[in-house]
């Protein structure tokens, strides 16, 4: 009974043992599986990974292409145009050139406006606020000194020349902007009525820097024509005292 109990419980230490080699052989097992799973997945992330980095290379690529033809077309285009664009801004720098520089305007080229505000103050007939401050504006936008500026009010029934030094200087300080057409005659500082000017009634008309600069382009241009038509007729009266034989003589 002994030797029975004996081997039946070394079977059943060897069949334990057996088992317990089953279950680690399985749990190895197992584990292998996971491992080489996780190892798949790993592999295919790394795969991505290179996929997307490739990807990125060649839109980096493609990107520096694209600007490389993109600095091409600029460079070929700017060739293109280069001549053509010197040629404008030359005729428009000859244009600029060719035009009279606003300088102060002499009394002829005056707007009626500014004309009467000048005239009113010097007979002492009280000016209006709005009236005042457009003829100092406009005095400066002339080019005058703030000291003719202050001349202009000499006469006005109010005048006082510190007064009127400082105003004049703060306007000219802050560079006041004329009024237009339409402020003056709002302000009652327009004196012309339809037909009075023929240079105020056209449509394009509507400031008086306007009418000055028409003024002088006007000027300029007949003075450039006199003076051409001059040197013509000197030159002429030249020739024709060279080809006379009793002058020369």
């Amino acid at each position: 009974i002994a030797v029975t109990n004996v081997e039946t419980v070394n079977g059943m230490l060897m069949s334990g043992g057996e088992s317990d080699k089953e279950k680690e052989s399985e749990a190895r097992a197992a584990v292998g599986d996971d491992g080489g799973k996780q190892e798949s997945m790993a592999h295919q992330n790394l795969v991505l990974e290179d996929g997307s980095r490739q990807n990125e290379r060649k839109e980096r690529s493609g990107d520096t292409t694209e600007d490389n033809r993109m600095d091409k077309m600029d460079d070929a285009f700017a060739g293109l145009f280069a001549d053509p664009v010197d040629r404008i801004l030359g005729l428009l720098s000859e244009r600029v050139s060719a035009e009279m520089p606003m300088t102060a305007a002499v009394r002829e080229d005056w707007p009626p406006c500014f004309e009467s505000a000048v005239a009113e103050l010097s007979q002492g007939i009280n000016v209006n606020h709005t009236g005042r401050v457009f003829l100092a504006a406009m005095s400066r936008a002339m080019q005058h000194t703030p000291e003719i500026t202050c001349s202009f009010f000499a006469n006005a029934p109010d005048y006082n020349a510190e007064t009127t030094s400082y105003q004049v200087g703060h306007i000219y300080e802050h560079q006041y902007t004329p009024h237009g057409c339409s402020a003056l005659k709002t302000g009652a500082r327009c004196p012309v009525n339809p037909g009075d000017d023929r240079l105020c009634d056209q449509e394009w008309m509507n400031h008086p820097l306007k009418y000055l600069r028409a003024k002088q382009r006007r000027r300029y241009q007949n003075e450039g024509h006199l003076s051409q038509s001059e040197d013509t007729k000197e030159r002429t009266e030249g020739a024709s005292e060279t080809s006379n034989p009793a002058d020369s003589s």
